[in-house]
């Protein structure tokens, strides 16, 4: 999320630097901040930002901020941020080119100018949206922003109170989060990645800057492919770590392939004395501990490594303050181990930390990429024989038959005839349950149910390839990465008071990923065939064969196990139905489910955490009185 807020045109706000503080105040207040303000009857613009990754300038009635990691493609804007700074080189590539500053604009960073004497400002994210943005009209022509829901929502021209019904839908679809653009606030939106807002003349735009440009060159030599990705990667890890303390900086390591990479050329980047540090999270669960992996990259790059293992009591620790740190409900469990490696960091000295994402659905390494062949085969059978005999037979038989043959058969069909790009994102509760079993009829009486469905397909449609792979990429980018994972690591440094960084999201790498054939990346029928090759020789053997494993917690065996947390997670689905959100019988089941666990599947059991996710998200809003901030984990409240 972005440290800045503010607004343009719309109706008088009285009290105009009041009213700025109050949005500020909604924001989280990052360690060595500064807060600075420019504001007018006509528009205003603050910010809350990390001193070492934002910064204001106001100069002849124009306001400028921004926040993150920038760098500039503009020698002559690049030559004044080195001068003057940042802000002042945005204040300048405004005047100059207008919104056409972001084409000159590159990194992990967000952005506003606002220049009330003419009536227009502009607010923009990064194209890999690692930053994020909120905005509302308002009456009369105005728009608001901010670095979250809260803060718009704290504008007095706002009116944003309640739940989003559909918002709230959507968060149940998609698993654990709140996809943008729609936001849980009704009347507030989210930029998405490579997307502006505009405003001039008493209207806003909302508009695409930048948008992925697949380009796949078939003519490239791999050997050479191979050459430009390391290159690219190993230039990225070192503009990330450009400037700051060698002793300050680490790496989040969980054993994979992209933590792997980035700490072993943030080992070649970081010059001293002293080895590059990297901390990883491992489990008594074997099924989740890559501990030993990371190691086995700790040891071949000469790293100084640290392990801590995750038990249920640190998950209890932080669980509330986890579950009430984003603006929006956000269920990603494995937040809990982000945290938790991020405050380890934070406690051995260091403030800056470089995270593996974005490499999956870059260098194309999702298991899915590789399973939905399966479905295509099917649309492949003629369509008559599949109306006249095959559909009409597994119409009859049932997926949750005891018959293992019929359940598979029928699941199989029922699930290759959906259209990409809808079945491979029917993941979440409402494909396994349908609605009126899960929510109240008050509330999905509000809803459009296939409004997730048309969002998927507009995000695969958008996509500027013919490569069914590289749409795949493309959705991924924005659903499983800007609305998830990034959210995830950002907010949870954040909270700990770490800065992150993305290498494999570097504009260059991004830009170079896209050059690749499709055919190339999957070489051989292998997920991130192309990259493992690229770097044999330089990954250890056991980190180019190891079977993809994902970073995650091992929160249905806490829930198993653990007395503590399955009493909370019980009490708070319970409690969830002075909510009016949920049919009552819905929660039962699950609290049934709950009390004896050790009888229960997976499947019963895994709605829990995003239900308990919610309760606390919703009861610290309603109980919160206002101006009052969300904890800070490890903090007395």
């Amino acid at each position: 999320m972005s440290g800045f807020c503010g607004w343009i045109g719309g109706p008088a706000v009285p009290d105009a630097r009041g009213s700025l503080h109050s949005m500020l105040d909604a924001l989280p207040e990052p360690t060595d901040m500064i807060r600075q303000a420019f504001a007018g009857a006509a528009g205003a613009v603050g910010c809350a930002v990390h001193a070492a990754a934002g910064g204001f300038r106001a100069a002849d009635g124009l306001a400028a901020v921004w926040d993150g990691s920038p760098w500039w493609r503009d020698e002559d804007l690049a030559a004044t941020a080195r001068a003057h700074g940042h802000a002042a080189a945005l204040l300048d590539g405004w005047r100059r080119h207008g919104a056409g500053v972001l084409e000159r604009l590159a990194g992990h960073v967000s952005v506003a100018v606002v220049d009330p004497a003419t009536g227009r400002a502009l607010a923009a994210i990064d194209r890999a949206g690692v930053q994020s943005l909120a905005y509302a009209e308002t009456p009369g022509g105005g728009v608001v922003f901010g670095g979250t829901v809260d803060a718009v929502a704290a504008h007095p021209a706002v009116a944003a109170d309640g739940l989003s019904p559909q918002a709230f839908h959507d968060y149940l679809y998609f698993v654990d989060r709140v996809p943008a653009p729609e936001t849980i606030r009704p009347g507030v939106r989210k930029l998405v990645p490579g997307e502006c807002l505009v405003h001039e003349a008493g209207r806003t735009r909302v508009t695409r800057y930048w948008t992925m440009p697949y380009a796949p060159d078939r003519a490239a030599d791999e050997a050479a492919l191979a050459g430009r990705l390391r290159s690219t990667l190993g230039a990225a890890v070192r503009r990330a770590v450009a400037d700051e303390a060698p002793q300050r900086v680490g790496a989040f390591l969980s054993g994979g392939l992209d933590s792997s990479t980035v700490a072993g050329l943030l080992a070649d980047a970081v010059d001293g004395d002293r080895p590059a540090r990297a901390f990883t999270i491992g489990f008594e669960d074997a099924a989740y501990d890559e501990s030993a992996y990371a190691r086995i990259t700790a040891e071949h790059f000469g790293l100084d490594h640290d392990v801590t293992t995750v038990r249920p009591a640190d998950v209890a620790a932080v669980f509330d303050a986890v579950a009430t740190a984003y603006d929006e409900p956000f269920g990603n469990s494995s937040a809990v181990p982000a945290l938790l490696c991020a405050q380890r960091a934070r406690a051995a000295g260091v403030d800056l930390l470089l995270a593996g994402d974005g490499g999956d659905e870059l260098f194309a390494g999702n298991a899915r990429y590789l399973k939905d062949r399966v479905f295509q085969r099917y649309t492949r059978i003629p369509g008559v024989l599949r109306k006249a005999l095959i559909e009409p037979v597994a119409g009859r038989l049932s997926r949750d038959s005891h018959v293992t043959l019929f359940r598979k058969t029928a699941r199989y069909v029922a699930q290759a005839r959906l259209p990409m790009p809808v079945r491979v994102t029917r993941e979440g509760l409402l494909s396994h349950l349908p609605a009126e079993a899960v929510l109240a009829p008050e509330l999905l009486a509000e809803v459009d149910r296939t409004a997730p469905e048309r969002l998927v397909t507009d995000i695969w449609d958008a996509a500027e390839t013919q490569s069914d792979l590289m749409r795949f990429m493309a959705l991924d980018l924005r659903l499983t990465l800007a609305d998830g994972d990034l959210r995830k690591v950002g907010r949870m440094c954040a909270m700990a008071g770490v800065r992150v960084r993305y290498p494999m999201l570097d504009d260059d790498v991004m830009a170079f990923s896209a050059t690749l054939p499709p055919e190339l990346l999957c070489k051989g029928g292998r997920l991130r065939g192309f990259y493992k090759d690229a770097f044999a020789g330089v990954l250890p053997r056991a980190i180019l064969d190891k079977p993809k494993h994902g970073f995650g917690l091992p929160y249905l065996e806490f829930l198993r196990t653990d007395p503590a947390l399955n009493a909370m997670a019980r009490e708070a689905i319970d409690d969830l139905k002075r909510e009016n959100l949920f049919r009552p019988a819905f929660l039962d089941a699950e609290v049934k489910a709950l009390a004896a666990p050790e009888a229960q599947g997976d499947g019963a059991l895994s709605i829990a955490w995003d239900l308990v996710t919610l309760h606390r998200w919703l009861a610290r809003r309603r109980d919160r009185p206002a101006g009052v901030r969300a904890p800070v984990a490890g903090a007395a409240e």
